[in-house]
């Protein structure tokens, strides 16, 4: 009490800050990016700290941010802003799980989402030369679409390390990454990706070698179709039910 806001700490200030806004009692609380200037040990505390001021208060927050751990935790629904448009407002878990558009896909999460080019064909989807199971309904979707190119996207706890003569998408290993409770494997695909495929395995599983040629095996629902202009292309679209129908 005996110290201006500009002899704090940087926690302290937010704090005071945040105080000055509650005590009038208002009706919706606006954060722009308040966690920013602080370093990390800081913005874990203050990140709890504000989550746990919101749930006693009551108070509608809308918080901005650039940083996707802090939306993720921190909300009970995330708007996903990017060029002046929402591409998605959800609840996180749907963001992450199901995004609505390849630009969330990419934004949400980390590692990043898996990148692949593939191509509409005659019996739905190729990855390069090789013929890709989606099951029926991402099949008919593919096949209805009027796109040439489509994309393919999926996390990295979404695949599994198979045999490279057999799995439809391939590449070499360049980079093991252990975190400890995970093992992140780098796989060089070539063109067919946008930077390198990422599969999470358990720290205990039978690590590839660096150099080692390895299959990418994709869990079954796991991946997600987007179409040219990056629109998320669903099993459940009407085009897609209405050729399973017939």
């Amino acid at each position: 009490a005996e110290r201006y806001p500009k002899a704090l700490s940087g926690g302290q200030q937010q704090r005071v800050a945040l105080a000055r806004a509650l005590v009038i009692e208002p009706r919706i609380l606006l954060l722009d990016e308040p966690l920013a200037n602080l370093d990390a040990k800081l913005r874990d505390e203050m990140r709890l700290f504000i989550r746990d001021l919101q749930q006693r208060v009551g108070i509608t927050t809308l918080y901005v941010t650039h940083d996707q751990s802090e939306a993720m935790t921190m909300s009970d629904r995330v708007a996903v802003m990017m060029d002046g448009l929402i591409l998605q407002c959800d609840a996180p878990d749907r963001v992450y799980d199901d995004p609505a558009h390849l630009r969330v896909a990419e934004f949400i999460g980390s590692p990043r989402i898996n990148v692949v080019h593939a191509m509409r064909v005659a019996g739905g989807v190729a990855l390069g030369d090789r013929p890709l199971n989606l099951g029926a309904g991402l099949a008919v979707v593919a096949l209805r679409s009027t796109d040439a190119r489509l994309t393919l996207a999926f996390r990295a706890e979404h695949a599994t390390l198979g045999d490279a003569a057999t799995a439809p998408l391939r590449g070499v290993v360049t980079h093991l990454e252990n975190l400890g409770p995970e093992v992140l494997v780098h796989i060089d695909a070539g063109s067919l990706a946008d930077g390198p495929i990422v599969v999470r395995i358990a720290p205990q599983a039978v690590r590839p070698a660096l150099g080692e040629a390895v299959g990418v095996v994709l869990r079954e629902r796991a991946p997600m179709l987007f179409g040219e202009r990056g629109e998320r292309l669903r099993a459940g679209d009407a085009h897609a039910e209405e050729a399973l129908r017939g």
